[in-house]
């Protein structure tokens, strides 16, 4: 099961407060690396022009860099994997589409749309293969936090305690009594 989660940037970007276990599957990390969370664009402002969505991108794009986040076993193999396939298709999509359109006597429509849907296609699963898509972290639209859509159970408690934590320790340096 799996539930939404806000962390707060300052957290992401200092390190501390960082969950032991990855975001997606809640187990123990395996590898820790730094990884670069950004605000969502909304993806609609391409039909204006790709000038347009690359000014107002630029323009409106937070980002919480993370010095150390935690993968699992199963995020790194979900990486290489799509990575790899992601890539494998791009190049057979891209050969086919130039094997359908300038190599052959006759033109090869069939050929050449097959070539641009693997091609796209390859881009699409390569894109899903970066780390922070694996991750599934994204930067809410004031930069104040990173929201986890989809983190696992055993992430978000961890996630929670660190900020009740922090919490805590707060209201024992402000000089506030804790509450029985």
């Amino acid at each position: 099961m799996s539930v939404e989660v806000y962390v707060p940037a300052n957290f992401v970007a200092a390190g501390w407060g960082t969950p032991t276990v990855c975001a997606r599957h809640g187990e123990a990390a395996v590898e820790r690396a730094k990884i670069r969370f950004v605000s969502d664009t909304s993806r609609w402002l391409i039909l204006l022009g790709v000038i347009v969505y690359v000014v107002v991108m630029a323009v409106t794009r937070k980002t919480v860099v993370s010095p150390a986040w935690p993968f699992c076993a199963r995020c790194k193999r979900e990486e290489v994997t799509k990575t790899l396939t992601g890539w494998a298709s791009l190049i057979v999509g891209l050969l086919l589409w130039f094997a359908s359109v300038q190599l052959l006597s006759k033109p090869a429509p069939i050929g050449a749309l097959v070539g641009v849907v693997l091609f796209v296609g390859g881009a699409l699963v390569a894109g899903s293969g970066t780390r922070p898509s694996i991750a599934g972290g994204v930067v809410t639209n004031d930069g104040q936090a990173v929201r986890f859509a989809r983190a696992h159970e055993n992430f978000a408690s961890q996630a929670v305690a660190a900020q009740q934590a922090a919490a805590r320790q707060y209201a024992a340096q402000a000089g506030y009594a804790p509450q029985p």
